[in-house]
């Protein structure tokens, strides 16, 4: 499974605002420090995040500015804007064909895999709730011990049945 499932409405990172809400959560420092770090191109050590109060009034997003203060590894202070940092390396990779072309070849892949993982887990649901019909097993506890509907197990056994018939 990817990192984040493909079948829901989230709010694209690119956006400005979206963008600062993840910045500036808690649990998405260590992230902060790996990306200053690496657009600075030195071990930050720690982040405080500054002036990181989303004005909810600024369509424009002219006011959202945030400060970043980095310690790197010799103990010597780094004052940022996150933002710009941030975002000209976003837009860098962004703009980069080989990077988006490798983006959208991940997507494909990682569809394909879940489709892929998605068909099988299907097929040994069918086949466990063939077995089960052999137990006689009520139809309603198949369907809840397979994961499938009701409905489906109702048509798998009825075409098991015709195909028994059959013989």
């Amino acid at each position: 499974m990817g990192l984040l499932p493909m079948d829901i409405d989230i709010l694209p990172p690119s956006d400005d605002r979206v963008f600062k809400l993840i910045l500036t959560s808690p649990e998405a420092k260590p992230v902060l420090i790996d990306l200053i770090a690496s657009t600075i191109r030195r071990p930050v050590v720690d982040v405080v995040v500054r002036n990181n109060e989303l004005p909810l009034n600024d369509t424009e997003e002219k006011a959202e500015r945030l400060d970043v203060n980095c310690r790197i590894d010799d103990g010597s202070q780094v004052d940022k804007e996150a933002l710009q940092m941030a975002g000209n390396l976003l837009m860098s990779v962004s703009k980069d064909e080989r990077e988006r072309a490798i983006n959208r070849s991940r997507r494909m892949y990682q569809s394909d895999l879940e489709s892929n993982i998605a068909t099988v887990e299907q097929r040994k649901a069918l086949a466990i709730a063939r077995n089960l019909f052999k137990t006689n097993l009520p139809l309603d506890q198949i369907a809840t011990a397979t994961g499938l509907t009701i409905e489906e197990v109702k048509s798998l056994h009825d075409a098991s049945i015709n195909t028994s018939d059959k013989r």
